[in-house]
């Protein structure tokens, strides 16, 4: 097996990482027999890592006395997160706690910093299949998985090694900051235990005075998890909130192929002098006290959108409006498992028709297919493209809308604008945009014919008629089960509606 050239330096600092960063290096990595076994540690490594950062941001973020609408947004994400999402997480909650003079590790600033600026070559999903692009040193660490997922070095395991250990190991040494921040669990109100290195056998050591003030305010506060990040001198305590990253699993039996459907920071028990931190577990184990204080730690920062007259409205502010509304629907289709984004495959011929269909000066789109078939998968993946694109993008699942209620009513409701719905045309013609509407599965409906009319109506109002009138600011796209749309269909040309 080739061997792994970051042997030599990480084996000498190995036990100056924290647990799960060693202890995930060590059994993952160190202690793999096949070249395939170092490529799922190597993956596992760059995940741990990853999610051990986002944990003390959000833990910060957690505790500070100020809210900021996307740093709560991403902290949201992190109840049901992908990879990317620890990533996003650290991108725009390591600068917000910077500005305000609070981010309890200040080398994550540079961390950032380098993982965005360094040049790494990758392996990422194209037109043309897998393509090795130039990309940054962070894209290219969330893009392990993704190349190990679609078995794109099956038979070639020692390559992978060999081209991929070198980023890792630059990811590692820009994470050196955790050996001058310990992480530690409080045994009783004299000791605790350093939980640095691979082997969970911990000696408890008494709790030194400069540190003793700073957790008694923590325990007063009521914020005390038994877990902290001590600065080097001890002298300030981060509390870490372990069930900030915690998920159930609803497919507890298999090895999700996206983010974080399990636990993976539950520290818990003693066995004498032993302090398990249960990495990656599948099963969720029974919560106690502090899962209701998570909670209430999400409520504080949750921050909804004010409302805003049309009138007063800019692209961005539209653009991240729709933008949650749209991933809070990505993310359900996600943990249900429609949508699993590292083994989306092409679909070159329905893209572009959709594509042709943006560009026309047609309303609506119906897509018609079978249970199974894909419709779902196809319009999560375009509602992921459109938005990086910029478009403006709203999706709702069939069920959620009512046929009793202007549609134009609601889409202003979910986007927390007042004004009148035909204002928000000229806004989006002024900012050369248009507004895509995705309502997936309307034969889900308890009364699909009702809705497929309402919705029909709907996009008659807003087609252009005229030849040389300009181009829909609205385009809407359905899909339907084709059996059901036939149904829906012979209900409406005899005129019923039940």
């Amino acid at each position: 097996m080739t061997s792994l050239h970051i042997d030599p330096p990480l084996r000498a600092v190995q036990n100056a990482y924290p647990f799960p960063i060693a202890f995930t290096l060590q059994t993952a990595v160190f202690e793999a027999t096949t070249a395939q076994e170092r490529v799922e540690g190597l993956v596992r490594l760059v995940n741990t890592t990853l999610q051990y950062a986002a944990l003390v941001v959000a833990s910060n973020y957690a505790i500070a006395p100020f809210k900021e609408a996307t740093t709560s947004y991403r902290l949201e994400r992190l109840k049901r997160p992908l990879l990317s999402d620890f990533a996003h997480f650290l991108r725009v909650g390591v600068p917000a706690l910077h500005e305000q003079g609070l981010l309890f590790i200040p080398e994550l600033v540079t961390v950032l910093k380098e993982t965005q600026r360094d040049r790494a070559r990758a392996l990422r999903m194209g037109e043309q299949g897998w393509e090795e692009r130039e990309m940054s040193l962070l894209e290219a660490l969330l893009s392990l998985r993704n190349a190990l997922a679609h078995d794109r070095f099956r038979g070639t395991w020692d390559a992978f090694v060999t081209h991929h250990t070198p980023l890792v190991s630059r990811f590692l040494h820009l994470m050196r900051w955790c050996a001058r921040y310990p992480l530690l669990r409080v045994v009783d109100a004299e000791h605790w235990v350093r939980l640095m290195g691979a082997h969970p056998a911990f000696v408890a050591e008494p709790i030194p005075d400069s540190a003793r003030e700073t957790l008694s305010c923590v325990q007063d506060s009521g914020e005390h998890t038994g877990l902290f990040l001590a600065d080097p001198l001890s002298s300030r305590l981060l509390p870490l909130y372990p069930f900030i990253l915690w998920a159930d699993c609803p497919y507890c039996v298999q090895d999700p192929l996206l983010g974080l459907h399990e636990e993976v920071f539950l520290f818990n028990g003693d066995e004498g002098r032993r302090y398990i931190a249960y990495i990656g577990v599948r099963h969720p184990r029974p919560l106690s006290h502090p899962k209701a204080h998570i909670e209430q730690l999400y409520l504080d920062k949750s921050l909804p959108s004010p409302p805003l007259a049309v009138s007063h409205l800019s692209y961005g502010t539209l653009a991240d409006r729709a933008g949650e509304q749209s991933d809070t629907w990505l993310q359900q289709n996600i943990a249900a498992r429609r949508y699993l984004p590292p083994v989306y495959a092409p679909r070159q011929e329905m893209e572009a028709a959709l594509t042709r269909f943006l560009r026309s000066r047609k309303g609506g789109f119906l897509l018609l297919g079978e249970a199974g078939i894909g419709k779902t998968n196809l319009l999560c993946h375009q509602v992921e493209e459109w938005t990086r694109q910029g478009e403006i993008v709203f999706c709702y699942a069939g069920h959620q809308l009512a046929t009793d209620t202007g549609l134009e009513e609601q889409i202003m409701r979910d986007l927390h604008l007042t004004g009148d719905f035909l204002e928000l045309l000229p806004f989006l013609h002024r900012e050369g945009r248009r507004l895509i509407l995705v309502v997936d599965g309307v034969n889900e409906h308890e009364n699909a014919p009702a809705l497929l009319k309402h919705l029909c109506t709907f996009i008659s109002r807003y087609t252009p008629r005229e030849q040389g009138e300009a181009r829909g600011a609205l385009k809407v796209i359905l899909s339907f089960r084709s059996s059901s749309f036939q149904k829906a269909l012979q209900v409406l040309l005899a005129g019923g509606g039940e």
